[in-house]
């Protein structure tokens, strides 16, 4: 089992520094004309968005099950399972999981059906869910 925590008051950090971030694209757009077609705040909210919905731990927890559930007919990648009864906003706790480095000498002579089965997946990926997810390959699992 490996438990991932999200550093204590980060989202105060984020918060504080995506204040400043906002600010700043405020009066690069009033200052530099050019730059107002680029729409700079709207981008920072987009951005300061996605920073919270990143470091929702349970969220998290939620996106692994559905992601798993979406692949488990996939003998040829594993999804390491969510513990959702002991995850919070701030914290994760999931299945470990091993595998071997993809210097190891295994992996090496190995290489080219590895690729081909992580080029396969993440197109499934990005052509069937839209979504993406870091997986681990059972044949770089040890």
């Amino acid at each position: 089992m490996i438990v991932k925590i999200r550093r204590p008051q980060m989202r105060e950090r984020i918060d504080g520094d995506m204040r400043i971030l906002t600010v700043v694209a405020k009066c690069a757009g009033a200052l530099v004309p050019g730059l107002r077609r680029f729409q700079l705040q709207r981008l920072a909210g987009e951005m300061w968005d996605n920073l919270i919905r990143e470091t929702d731990l349970l969220q998290e927890a939620r996106n692994i099950r559905r992601f798993g559930e979406a692949y488990k007919q996939r003998s040829d990648v594993y999804v390491p399972a969510a513990f959702e009864a002991l995850c919070s906003e701030a914290i994760l706790v999931q299945v470990m999981s091993h595998g071997r480095s993809i210097e190891d000498p295994v992996a090496v002579r190995d290489g080219p059906r590895i690729a081909g089965v992580l080029v396969d997946f993440y197109l499934e990926q990005l052509l069937k869910t839209g979504s993406f997810m870091a997986i681990r390959i059972p044949a770089t699992s040890s």
